[in-house]
């Protein structure tokens, strides 16, 4: 590349960043697997690659811009569906899908329209988190999918409805499970980790009756195959020690075999 061309690149991406929502002009085109067309693009490249030289950092990572109906569009806004990363653009909920991701040259998108697609440091963050975490969770085994299948079953029923079992779903920031002694092992005994985001919220919505929700839910888990067994408990995560966050992962309704892929618009 010549070095016009590189300062020329380096100038039209100074002010971009991840989470930013790039627009295809008019006339151009990017090939996507399982896709025709699509005019807009999220960009998934962190944001201090992005502004490199492109003579040390010449590709970006995009991901394209669809849209989910129902109670997808609700789990995947909450993160519960990994392979949908939440933005907003032109101030509606539209996610990255992270299943089709495309790379390009950085000077094929000098051209290109750039729309923000997260408001503030909070978000970014949000957003960063949300394309690792599709790329980092454990390899849960098979069992574990069965055995948890009516509770999942049970989530996407009631997740988002006018009630109080919605509400207390809705409360819910993270869903995390350990397998002792591995999720490598024969026998595997299961523990289930149910976290509002502050004790606070918890006491606001009344623990004991998310406590009730929580039994009835893992009332709903059958032992399966190597599974032996499966308890949990309700903790906030400002409440979860360093220790019981980083040995227990993430249990996304990805992990636990959602039946047919969701039905996407692209944008």
């Amino acid at each position: 590349m010549c070095e016009v061309d590189a300062e020329r690149t380096d100038e039209a991406l100074a002010e971009w960043e991840q989470g930013d929502i790039a627009e295809l002009p008019s006339g151009a085109s990017v090939t996507l697997p399982g896709s025709d067309s699509v005019e807009h693009l999220a960009v998934l490249t962190q944001t201090c690659d992005i502004r490199r030289s492109v003579v040390e950092r010449p590709f970006l990572s995009l991901a394209p811009i669809v849209r989910l109906d129902g109670i997808n569009a609700a789990l995947a806004a909450r993160g519960r569906l990994p392979r949908f990363a939440p933005l907003l653009l032109n101030s509606e909920t539209v996610f990255a899908d992270l299943d089709r991701i495309v790379t390009v040259h950085k000077q094929d998108i000098v051209e290109w329209h750039r729309t923000p697609g997260v408001a503030g440091s909070e978000e970014r963050r949000r957003f960063a988190n949300s394309c690792g975490r599709k790329f980092a969770r454990a390899a849960l085994p098979n069992d574990l999918a069965s055995a948890l299948d009516k509770f999942r079953k049970r989530v996407i029923k009631k997740h988002g409805k006018s009630s109080r079992e919605g509400a207390a779903l809705d409360l819910l920031e993270d869903i995390r499970v350990t397998g002792t002694p591995s999720w490598d092992a024969s026998e595997i005994d299961v523990f289930v980790l149910l976290c509002p985001a502050s004790e606070e919220e918890l006491d606001a919505f009344g623990a004991r009756e998310l406590e009730q929700f929580a039994e009835s839910w893992l009332d709903l888990c059958v032992p399966h195959g190597a599974v032996r067994s499966i308890d949990g408990s309700v903790i906030p995560l400002d409440q979860l020690s360093a220790r019981e966050y980083v040995d227990s992962d993430p249990l996304d309704l990805g992990h636990l075999s959602v039946e047919g892929p969701p039905d996407t618009n692209q944008s």
